[in-house]
């Protein structure tokens, strides 16, 4: 039997429906105290426990992408920061440990499949849960561009080094959509299986990453003087690093979607958010040092289409060993991008659950108990956004993941916005006065980057990335109100 939002939440029209389509769906009082977390019950349709600590640690980590920011965070920096790269790092990861204290506070509460979204219907009402879904959706759109992106450099950059030419962007998107394609029936077949192979694909790599870092550094030093000095700084470079400092760590409170497929969630999930931060952070601000002044000296052969990787190893003279490397780097790549896909899949899934989105999508596949539809949607959004732009632009796909790189960092910040401001609400209910102050500090920094994109370089990124988020806002809040007045939670 079918029953209203009304019915099942209360006198609230517009409030979230506890579980639909067996997706975990917050339910909000309304009022500025939290609700009861949603039973492990409702998530029936999606297999429980199946995700180990080990797992789930590694998981997050291919996720956020541990090969590719060794071998290409300082490259990605550089390119806005110079040298000044490194404290844009080192700030981003500040701001990142804050709401890492958030998310572990929420995380030990609440079960949920919404991640932040969830969170934030539960904390703070159903109107925070929306906005913060409609920021999810176009930062996780953003994500997947960017690992298909990078998956096709490197896959390009391997080809090279085998004297086989991949250079035209029309074969570069079709090489693309494709991987997207065969990745979108492999991550609806069990989380268990997609947990495994993105783990395997995501760090086969890195012992090559690792010896091809210590080559480079060996032939040519680091240079720490010009970076510690910040040697050429730029206000409008270093603000817009910023932004991509910090969005590095976009989505790190992912994994918390599979909440309930992992063992032992609430004791689990919050001690691996901060282990997943602190190795992260650990490798992108030590990448960024060592390689950042390499990189300064081999621009011109990255936007050419060579891979930061490929040009370290050049560095290292250890270009065979690049060229496998590629390949490995290509198949991490993949695994990140399979584990983000699953990520996304169910937090789209569960704002379709709300009814943010056509209810069909939200729906849990029946024999797999994955959130096939949800994963499909929003992987076939981000490709056809990639393949309009490529068409449009017809710049190599370098390029596009350099224009991309910081539309998450911007997405994400509405999200960490409203979480800043649950963290607050949440620290003076429970008269926690230091968990206020890091709150508002969290919240400040990240309203100060927004406000910095503005006036760096990124300008247009920004208002771009801000716009988009604002239209899926209003479209989720019409649907939403839409499901409500037709007395229904199912949209068919």
């Amino acid at each position: 039997m079918i029953t209203s939002a009304a019915t099942r939440v209360g006198s609230d029209p517009t409030a979230f429906p506890k579980t639909r389509n067996g997706m975990v769906v917050p339910v909000s009082t309304g009022t500025s105290r939290p609700a009861e977390s949603p039973d492990t019950h409702n998530a029936e349709h999606l297999v429980t426990g199946r995700i180990s600590a080990r797992q789930a640690l590694f998981f997050g980590l291919t996720a956020i992408g541990t090969a590719a920011i060794l071998s290409g965070m300082g490259a990605t920096l550089a390119f806005y920061a110079g040298y000044a790269s490194w404290l844009d790092m080192v700030l981003g990861t500040a701001v990142a440990l804050l709401l890492g204290t958030i998310i572990v506070r929420f995380s030990r509460r609440h079960l949920t499949t919404g991640s932040i979204m969830s969170y934030l219907a539960l904390e703070v009402g159903p109107r925070a849960g929306v906005l913060a879904g409609a920021a999810l959706f176009v930062g996780y759109v953003s994500v997947i561009i960017l690992f298909t992106c990078i998956s096709v450099v490197f896959l390009v950059s391997f080809l090279q080094g085998v004297h086989v030419s991949v250079t035209s962007t029309p074969l570069e998107t079709l090489v693309g959509a494709a991987l997207v394609a065969l990745l979108i029936p492999l991550s609806r077949r069990g989380v268990t299986l997609s947990v495994n192979i993105a783990v395997v694909l995501g760090w086969v790599g890195v012992p090559f990453v690792a010896a091809i870092l210590i080559g480079a550094v060996a032939r040519t030093g680091v240079d720490f003087h010009s970076q510690f000095t910040l040697t050429g700084f730029d206000s409008s470079g270093f603000l817009a690093g910023f932004v991509l400092a910090y969005g590095t760590f976009a989505g790190f409170e992912g994994f918390t979607a599979l909440a309930h497929e992992t063992t032992s969630p609430q004791r689990t999930i919050p001690k691996l958010i901060m282990s997943m931060l602190a190795i992260t952070a650990a490798c992108a601000i030590g990448s960024v040092l060592l390689t950042v002044p390499i990189i300064i000296d081999s621009s011109r052969a990255i936007l050419a289409g060579a891979s930061p990787l490929q040009v370290l190893a050049d560095t290292a003279h250890m270009s065979g060993v690049g060229t496998l490397t590629n390949l490995l780097l290509f198949l991490a790549s993949v695994g990140s991008l399979l584990a983000f896909m699953n990520n996304a899949g169910r937090v789209v899934g569960t704002a379709a659950s709300a009814g943010l989105l056509p209810g069909f999508i939200g729906r849990v596949h029946p024999v797999h108990r994955t959130p096939a539809r949800a994963i499909a949607f929003v992987s076939i959004a981000a490709i056809l956004v990639l393949v309009g732009y490529l068409f449009v632009t017809h710049a190599p796909i370098y390029r596009a993941f350099l224009n991309f790189a910081l539309v998450p960092s911007y997405a994400w910040s509405v999200a960490y916005i409203c979480l800043a401001y649950a963290g607050v609400v949440d620290g003076l209910r429970t008269k926690s006065p230091w968990f206020v102050a890091a709150s508002a500090v969290a919240g400040l920094a990240v309203v100060g980057a927004v406000v910095a994109g503005f006036a760096s370089e990124s300008a247009t990124v920004a208002a771009f990335s801000l716009s988009v988020v604002a239209a899926v806002w209003v479209g989720g809040i019409v649907t939403r109100r839409s499901a409500a007045l037709a007395g229904s939670t199912q949209l068919l």
